[in-house]
């Protein structure tokens, strides 16, 4: 469990994604930052706030599949868009999607392993 500096340093963390601007935002020194980044019960949590994160943007993404793909289908289905205009708009959001799918599984996987390993 972690104490309230830690939590605290680990919210302005996941916000920032940067260590030093992060200890500044917790009121910590950026050497403690670094202490906590090496600690295996704060990197635990740290991983498991990054889960439920991906997870939330991974759902949100998938609500939204449908309407990007209408978009895209009128994009498509449009006499006045270009082709290459098309087509890079089918690749980007496909790719993206494709690619938080791929994480959330392995994400899952990993997570199953782990608690495999605990038992």
């Amino acid at each position: 469990m972690l104490n309230h500096r830690q939590q605290k340093f680990l919210t302005c963390y996941l916000a920032s994604g940067n260590a030093t601007r992060a200890a500044k935002e917790a009121g910590i020194a950026v050497s403690t930052a670094y202490k906590y980044l090496a600690d295996p019960d704060f990197n635990a949590e740290l991983s498991r706030c990054r889960v439920v994160e991906l997870r939330k943007s991974t759902a949100y993404l998938q609500s939204k599949l449908q309407s990007c793909s209408e978009t895209l289908i009128g994009i498509i289905e449009s006499e006045t868009t270009s082709a290459s205009v098309k087509v890079q708009a089918i690749q980007t959001v496909y790719s993206n999607f494709e690619r938080a799918i791929d994480r959330l599984d392995i994400l899952g996987r990993l997570d199953a392993l782990e608690r495999r390993e605990s038992q």
